[in-house]
């Protein structure tokens, strides 16, 4: 198995995977063969690790249903970004992955006012809206 070796001053050797490639973090003056006793020992993790980011990478194809909340919903090409019902509108040839962070935001945000909407109702007190905030 190929993989990246980063040798530094360092007392324990570690593993990671990033952006499908193997990246080995080990000490200076350890024997290369034990690093690659290492790497074979881990290489059943190694495939999962590298299959699941696969299945992250992919992009997810127009009228494909995708589950976000436990709800299904229609992937559909439109002209713009947004969500009705069960089904997201996605501009031509885009990662709905790119905006799965803006989705789950504004719903849940959605989600809140409309139960705050609701509890204010029920205990007759001043309505409050929340809304979306850009952060970072």
């Amino acid at each position: 198995m190929n993989f990246k070796l980063e040798r530094k001053n360092i007392k324990n050797m570690y593993l990671k995977i990033k952006n499908q490639e193997i990246i080995v973090t080990a000490p200076v003056n350890m024997p290369f063969a034990t690093i690659q006793n290492f790497v074979d020992s881990k290489k059943d993790w190694i495939l999962k690790q590298l299959q699941k980011q696969v299945q992250f990478s992919n992009k997810y194809e127009i009228n494909e249903k995708v589950r976000v909340f436990g709800n299904y919903y229609n992937v559909v090409e439109s002209d713009r970004f947004f969500i009705d019902d069960n089904t997201i509108f996605i501009p031509q040839n885009t990662d709905i992955k790119k905006y799965l962070r803006v989705i789950l935001e504004k719903y849940a945000v959605s989600l809140f006012n409309a139960y705050c909407v609701k509890m204010a109702d029920y205990f007759d007190k001043p309505k409050l809206k929340f809304s979306y905030l850009k952060g970072e």
